[in-house]
């Protein structure tokens, strides 16, 4: 690359490009720079990485804790532990100091919450989506959800060793499904029999199929909590996305300004320059006697058009020596012809103009 010594005037010059691009590069960098450092959120570890957190962190593991910012919604770590819940309940940071909420709906914990094993309730309900299952009940924050069989789609038990006939708890029992076929004129019941059709309206041991709903006020006020606090990560999200990919952008667009474009300037200069040697080879490439030429004035239009490609550089002219006398070539009458073939429909407008 040389360098030249930059002129003022009026229009961009290379070194002013450059500049404009170093100065959009630093301005990107420290964009990014600030973005990262405002929006960077402490996110509480997992599994061995607790253990290995807590060591680093405090002098204690016990102590440690990272827990949910009840007001804020983020996590925060501490040395303030340990803290101990009753079963369903989990601790949580309110206002400063540690809170006590129940787990959230699809979550569950039968047994006492310690801090220095994490900061959510241990288990995750069951979905009772496999072939054939529906929720029976949506158990509570100590208790797992229940799953019962579509018996609307002929689906039944498999398993005969359940506590309620009704319905199967995915912790301590098989709840899968399969397709019960019951004979011709006969249907399934609730409670999973086969009758006859007639002796289907009855009354059964189980409800007809409906999602039985044994959520608590606090229950569902975890539920619109744990809602809005999707929601608001899916938000902050996507606006971290977008930051970070315009300040890449940015950051490319320099790159290109210092690198790429003179290089392709440059490239396509010399293509041009190529081009344009490539062209004026290829339009030279029929050489017509004078005579031959002259031959055609009187036919004004074709004299017009061969005038005009010898004018432009598609055809050549040359002429005999005095001592020799020129004979009409078979070849450059084919080539005139191959020429008026060529060039006809750029010719149309140009005959109506020769002819009037």
């Amino acid at each position: 690359m040389t360098w030249r010594f930059c002129p003022f005037s009026d229009e961009i010059n290379p070194c002013t490009e450059l500049k404009m691009c170093k100065q959009i590069i630093m301005l990107a960098s420290t964009m990014f720079l600030l973005l990262v450092k405002s929006e960077i959120k402490v996110k509480c570890p997992s599994g061995k990485h607790w253990n290995l957190r807590a060591k680093s962190f405090c002098s204690s593991v016990e102590q440690y804790t990272c827990l949910l910012d009840y007001v804020n919604n983020v996590d925060k770590e501490s040395c303030n532990g340990p803290k101990t819940e009753p079963p369903g309940d989990k601790t949580v940071v309110n206002s400063g100091n540690f809170d006590t909420e129940s787990c959230l709906m699809e979550r569950f914990q039968p047994f006492s919450f310690f801090t220095s094993q994490g900061n959510n309730c241990i288990y995750k309900k069951t979905m009772c989506i496999e072939e054939g299952q529906l929720i029976y009940s949506n158990g509570t924050s100590v208790y797992d959800r229940k799953c019962r069989c579509d018996y609307t789609n002929n689906f039944s038990f498999v398993s005969k060793k359940r506590v309620d006939m009704c319905s199967c708890d995915p912790t301590n029992e098989d709840c899968s499904c399969f397709i019960k076929l019951c004979s011709v004129g006969q249907i399934l019941t609730p409670d999973y029999q086969c009758v006859k059709i007639e002796d289907s309206y009855g009354k059964f041991v189980c409800k007809d199929i409906e999602i039985q709903s044994s959520q608590t006020k606090a229950e569902k006020r975890n539920r619109t909590i744990r809602t809005n606090a999707n929601q608001l990560d899916v938000q902050n999200g996507k606006s971290i996305e977008v930051l970070i990919v315009c300040s890449a952008g940015i950051i490319v667009i320099g790159i290109l300004c210092l690198f790429v474009i003179p290089p392709i300037q440059d490239t396509i200069e010399m293509d041009n320059t190529d081009q344009n040697t490539k062209t004026k080879e290829y339009k030279s490439k029929y050489r017509i006697h004078k005579a031959k030429l002259e031959s055609y004035k009187n036919k004004p239009y074709e004299f017009t058009v061969l005038k005009d490609l010898t004018e432009d550089g598609t055809i050549e002219i040359y002429d005999s020596p005095e001592s020799t006398t020129y004979t009409a070539h078979t070849e450059e009458e084919k080539a005139i012809q191959k020429l008026f073939e060529e060039y006809k429909s750029d010719y149309i407008i140009r005959r109506r103009e020769v002819e009037q």
